[in-house]
């Protein structure tokens, strides 16, 4: 009534959001409490679905002495189940990351060589460069090595109406001359 207004330990209590987001991504990537080697019948009802709570929400919801024992009996039982598993979970967590973040990059590795072909774009179509997968393979195989990768090409070769409609481009502001362009050009416009 009154006394669960002006006092904390009087007021019912509620799961936490840390409790509710931990309980709901352990079922989700880590699965039931029993794939863990907990099983409902030796720890209670109780212990086993508060397994993944914060340890601020893992409170006993037992009226007799007996069954406090039992709820006691079964936090141990599942600590260690938890402490065992924790290596497991830690490394696993840490290829799952890994392994996003080589996607991620592979991802942006394909978006900007897809940006760097874009001012190719006004090139010929048989010159520009593709994104294939053994290019993105090659660019995180560098990147896993701590090897920077030098893109060796061949001095580029353009044709006097590629370099008209680059210098075109490039006048009303929709590219810009690489040096890789420039110094191809250059050879129509000697100075």
């Amino acid at each position: 009534m009154i006394f669960d207004q002006l006092f904390k330990q009087y007021r019912k209590r509620k799961l936490s959001f840390g409790s509710r987001w931990l309980h709901l991504h352990g079922k989700l990537f880590l699965g039931e409490p029993s794939k863990l080697g907990l099983e409902r019948d030796e720890v209670g009802a109780g212990v086993y679905d508060s397994y993944y709570y914060i340890p601020s929400d893992r409170v006993p919801v037992c009226s007799t002495p007996e069954s406090r024992k039992q709820w006691q009996l079964g936090q141990l039982n599942a600590t260690q189940v938890r402490v065992a598993s924790q290596p497991h979970i830690s490394k696993g967590v840490s290829l799952a990351l890994l392994t996003f973040t080589l996607a991620c990059v592979a991802l942006a590795s394909a978006i900007s060589n897809k940006s760097e072909s874009s001012e190719a774009a006004l090139l010929s179509p048989a010159e520009s460069p593709k994104v294939t997968a053994s290019s993105l393979i090659s660019t995180l195989t560098g990147l896993i090595s701590g090897a920077k990768m030098e893109k060796e090409k061949a001095p580029l070769e353009l044709s006097l109406t590629q370099c008209q409609r680059l210098t075109v481009a490039a006048a009303q502001g929709l590219s810009d001359f690489t040096n890789e362009q420039a110094a191809a050009c250059n050879k129509y416009n000697p100075r």
